[in-house]
């Protein structure tokens, strides 16, 4: 019964709506709207590109995530969040170096 509760309170996994802007460079600042950015012990964390990336996600519905350095050429990248629930759909982010 307990099981059930944890995870009842972990909820959906996220899920991704949009992303501004949609062209960025390291360092920038990425907007991400969407649903589910919670998570009970407190980690949500973004990746971009497959790297993880500074994320502070004021409310349930928007994550504020930095773009991280060294993610290589020009190019579009997909974007993910990643809760205790699961990880979300990816959006796709183009990065311009």
């Amino acid at each position: 019964m307990q099981a059930e509760a944890q995870g009842a309170l972990a909820g959906s996994e996220p899920h991704l709506v949009a992303v501004s802007p949609p062209v960025a460079r390291a360092g920038q600042l990425l907007t991400i709207s969407g649903t589910n950015f919670y998570s009970p012990d407190g980690l949500v964390q973004a990746f971009v590109g497959g790297t993880g990336a500074p994320t502070r996600c004021p409310t349930e519905t928007v994550c504020v995530v930095t773009v991280p350095q060294g993610l290589g050429p020009s190019r579009d990248l997909p974007l993910a969040i990643e809760t205790e629930a699961g990880t979300s759909n990816t959006l796709s982010v183009s990065y311009a170096e």
